[in-house]
């Protein structure tokens, strides 16, 4: 009788302890899942405004002229882009964060630079301008000022960088260079001369990336 009991002592426990843990990766996901929607808190700011004044697009990089239509000075803003499946945060080549922290005054411009190789093109762009710092440091989004633009002539490097139909299958065909990890044997003495060390990698259009090796010339 006694052990019957331990039995169900037991067994209730580890349903607590079940039912704890679903709940608490429950409230997990949904903290991070509004982070990721959310990643900065935002507040309504009348009178501020962005324009996109020009863009201009080169071997994976978008060259973006910003500037400030409204009343009032920005912190800079965050950019995300959309490539026809989903979008995602953007982020200027010379910052580690989406946020770009360009301050503008009313009239002012400025130029940010950004790499979209990852995401192989860019179908749009929305930018939403930061006003102050919350008391974490965090930047502030202004709600009313998202501005979204279709971009046109942007493609993923020249045309000789633009992936083949068969690029991502992990086989070497030409005029592929390389395919993921498939290296077809390559090395950084093989690719870039005699005495050349380092790791020889492959870019996502199937080209050979020697920006890990040194030596030799």
């Amino acid at each position: 009788m006694k052990q019957n009991k331990k039995a169900v002592s037991e067994l209730v426990t580890y349903v607590l302890l079940i039912s704890l843990a679903v709940a608490m990766a429950g409230a997990t996901y949904g903290w991070l899942k509004f982070y990721v929607q959310k990643p900065f808190p935002e507040q309504s700011c009348p009178d501020v405004s962005l324009i996109i004044m020009d863009y201009k697009c080169s071997n994976a990089m978008l060259n973006l002229t910003v500037q400030n239509r409204g009343r009032f000075d920005v912190d800079g803003y965050i950019i995300k882009i959309n490539n026809g499946s989903d979008e995602y945060p953007l982020r200027d080549r010379r910052y580690p964060l989406s946020y770009v922290p360009f301050r503008m005054g009313p009239g002012n411009s400025t130029v940010g630079e950004f790499n979209f190789s990852v995401f192989r093109k860019i179908d749009s762009i929305e930018l939403e301008a930061v006003r102050g710092f919350d008391r974490y440091g965090h930047p502030i989004l202004c709600e009313n000022s998202v501005v979204r633009q279709k971009i046109q002539n942007c493609p993923y490097g020249s045309a000789a960088e633009q992936p083949t139909a068969s690029c991502g299958d992990r086989q070497v065909n030409p005029p592929e260079q390389c395919d993921g990890t498939n290296l077809n044997g390559s090395t950084c003495a093989s690719v870039k001369g005699p005495g050349s060390i380092g790791t020889l990698r492959c870019t996502l259009s199937c080209q050979f990336d020697i920006s890990g090796c040194s030596g030799a010339v």
